[in-house]
């Protein structure tokens, strides 16, 4: 019985093995999204879901997998309106990207980032909301 499961084992082994290497890389996807007040060294300085009106300037942070040769756009959006897309050409498996967005302090509400494939797939939706100072 030990042979026998060693032998689907290694069977199994060797047939994943043969796949073609793009089969085995991720599905485009996007992980660590989200807003904060700063970019420092390549990664956010925090992570925030809302941000008074008195803050001039917010940035985006997403890491994107299996987008290697591909690009990719950062859309934002305030209360559905489209404000500024930013693109980007991804050149690993996994990379980091961010944008930043100068935030106008009469436009309050629930503003979002769409991060979207070459064909304009949408693959994730980030919201926040920018509110007058108390």
């Amino acid at each position: 019985m030990k042979l026998r499961a060693f032998t689907v084992m290694a069977s199994l082994a060797v047939a994943l093995a043969l796949l073609p290497v793009a089969s085995r890389v991720h599905a485009q996807e996007v992980e660590n999204a989200g807003f904060t007040s700063a970019i420092t060294d390549g990664q956010p300085a925090d992570y925030r879901q809302e941000f008074p009106n008195t803050v001039s300037v917010v940035y985006f942070y997403a890491e994107l997998l299996g987008m290697a040769g591909q690009s990719a756009t950062h859309r934002w959006k305030h209360e559905g309106s489209v404000q500024a897309e930013v693109g980007f050409s991804v050149h690993g498996e996994r990379q980091p990207t961010w944008s930043s967005h100068k935030m106008p302090p009469d436009m309050t509400g629930v503003w979002s980032v769409e991060v979207i494939d070459a064909g304009g797939k949408v693959l994730s939706e980030n919201t926040f909301g920018y509110s007058p100072s108390l």
